[in-house]
């Protein structure tokens, strides 16, 4: 049979099987009654019910921020934003007499999930910096999703590496990176 015959005989059988299926009758009944049946079986959702989820919400199973993602740029907002998460996070980092324990729970949310990875197997106890001592400044800003920021400590000054994912998401540590001289 060719592939014709055939497509034309499957339309044929489902003609067939719905036209007897447009009605039906209850046993006991004396007459038989009609049951409409929709003039299509095709589910079309109506789009304007459906609400995507916010902006900013991060999904559990995939770890991926939902919602609409912004376009990344370097404006002052954005500056600020690296500048800000670079001290925090050396903030964080720089805390070498806290228990390794909380100091690895306090720092995880601002890394990105390699180098909390990474970050795990540090000893705390033997980064010799210990607080922020001034503003930090981008030293490289190439790209709209990495920055470099350098942030003075009583150890020295130390190179930050923040990266973000789109323009909305929030800076996290890539790399912290020791002054020259310190291992």
């Amino acid at each position: 049979m060719t592939r014709h015959a055939r497509s034309t005989l499957g339309l044929a059988l489902l003609a067939a099987l719905t036209l007897t299926g447009c009605g039906t009758a209850d046993v006991g009944e004396s007459e038989a009654t009609p049951v409409a049946t929709p003039t299509s079986t095709m589910y079309v959702p109506d789009l304007e019910q459906l609400t995507p989820p916010p902006a900013g919400i991060i999904d559990d199973k995939t770890g991926q921020t939902t919602g609409p993602k912004a376009p990344a740029v370097w404006d002052e907002t954005s500056r600020a934003a690296a500048v800000s998460a670079a001290e925090t996070a050396m903030t964080a980092y720089a805390r070498p007499s806290v228990d390794p324990n909380t100091w690895i729970e306090d720092l995880t949310p601002l890394l990105t999930p390699k180098a909390a990875k990474d970050y795990n197997f540090i000893r705390n106890g033997n980064i010799p910096a210990t607080q922020v001592t001034g503003p930090g400044v981008i030293v490289n800003d190439d790209s709209v999703y990495l920055a470099h920021v350098e942030v003075p400590t009583d150890a020295g000054t130390w190179t930050v590496m923040i990266v973000r994912e789109y323009g909305d998401s929030p800076w996290l540590v890539e790399r912290f990176t020791p002054p020259e001289g310190i291992h």
